[in-house]
């Protein structure tokens, strides 16, 4: 009531009112209720941004529009779902659990159903007990050892993909003792393409993965990162970055000297089936704002440096990694050894960010 009452009053005074709440469905849903009651009689114009910069504002306001009564009614029709659903899963749900202010809609009874899928999956599988072997083998003088692992392939099936006759590993493992010869031996180079910059789930698991934080916790941190300036809007589903991204990504590598790493075109990929695509990739606004240099620390600087990294890295160019495989036999016994070992030969993206 007292938000209302102060923007009524603003808008009074007001030759214009310019709606700039977010960029989303549940956004456009609150501008139109703004229009509706602070806008009688006044010129109301709508603009978004997914960054909060002086370039993205300023392209914002030439660029006004109305109020899209379409995102508007998207929202309305969620709405609709939430008390369809919501109104009467909750109670229930509160009730069978023994406990008040459960929230059951149209996105937690599906995810909920998934959950329990795969639970009822956990309790139902079955433990194996199975046997590999492995033997350490010398390196040169001075260098670490190595290992080769049994190839299990040629004595297994789909249905059942584990060696589980213990006396038939220490069978392998007594054949191998004497010794192992080399009996093919292959090299290659392949090319491993850069990752694309986050959307919202893949840095949820990102975050999850190397720096041990829940997805609430990092959806808290980012709207932190968000509202200072720091990054682009984060909720977004695209893994594309925008043509001025892009640029700004290049420009930050030709000034640190390292144009060896531009790829001849933007890197893309495509999006899920499904996919908004509304707001580009999640990215810095300004690349040139190392992790080093903005005052942050703890969490938000850990999760601003992996926001960062990503987004430079993802417009880099491939890396091109050398595998070696090696394949042994024990001397009069028909068994497959296998040793692998990759040697760094570009290092692309790879100088930069190496996934977990």
């Amino acid at each position: 009531g007292k938000t209302i009452a102060k923007l009524k009053a603003l808008a009074r005074d007001a030759s214009e009112i310019w709606l700039a709440t977010d960029p989303d469905r549940e956004g456009e849903a609150i501008a139109w209720h703004l229009q509706q009651v602070i806008g009688h009689g006044k010129t109301c114009r709508r603009v978004t941004f997914n960054e909060i910069t002086q370039s993205a504002v300023a392209q914002a306001i030439r660029q006004p529009r109305q109020v899209d009564t379409r995102l508007f009614a998207a929202q309305e029709a969620r709405r609709v779902l939430d008390r369809l659903y919501g109104y009467k899963v909750s109670p229930l749900a509160g009730n069978k659990l023994g406990q008040r202010g459960i929230s059951a809609g149209r996105v937690q009874s599906p995810a909920l159903r998934l959950v329990v899928e795969r639970e009822e999956a956990i309790r139902a599988f079955t433990k194996t007990k199975h046997f590999g072997v492995v033997v350490e083998l010398p390196g040169d003088t001075g260098a670490a050892s190595w290992s080769a692992q049994w190839d299990t392939r040629p004595l297994v099936t789909d249905d059942h993909p584990y060696i589980t006759d213990r006396d038939t590993a220490v069978a392998v493992l007594e054949a191998a003792r004497p010794g192992l010869v080399v009996t093919a031996f292959e090299e290659k180079t392949q090319a491993r393409k850069a990752p694309p910059p986050f959307t919202t789930s893949t840095l949820q698991q990102a975050a999850a993965n190397r720096l041990k934080i829940g997805v609430e916790t990092t959806m808290k941190l980012a709207q932190v990162l968000f509202e200072a300036g720091l990054i682009t809007y984060h909720r977004t589903d695209n893994p594309n970055l925008s043509q001025e991204g892009v640029q700004m990504v290049w420009d930050y590598l030709r000034e640190k000297n390292q144009a060896q790493y531009i790829p001849e075109k933007a890197n893309a990929w495509k999006a899920k089936d499904g996919a908004q695509e509304a707001h580009e990739a999640i990215r810095p606004t300004y690349i040139e704002k190392t992790p080093d240099s903005i005052g942050l620390d703890g969490m938000e600087l850990r999760l601003y440096k992996l926001i960062w990294e990503r987004t430079v890295a993802s417009q880099m160019k491939e890396a091109d990694v050398e595998t070696t495989t090696y394949h042994f036999s024990p001397e009069n016994f028909d068994e497959n050894w296998i040793a692998k070992g990759e040697v760094i030969k570009f290092p692309g993206f790879m100088k930069l960010y190496i996934e977990a």
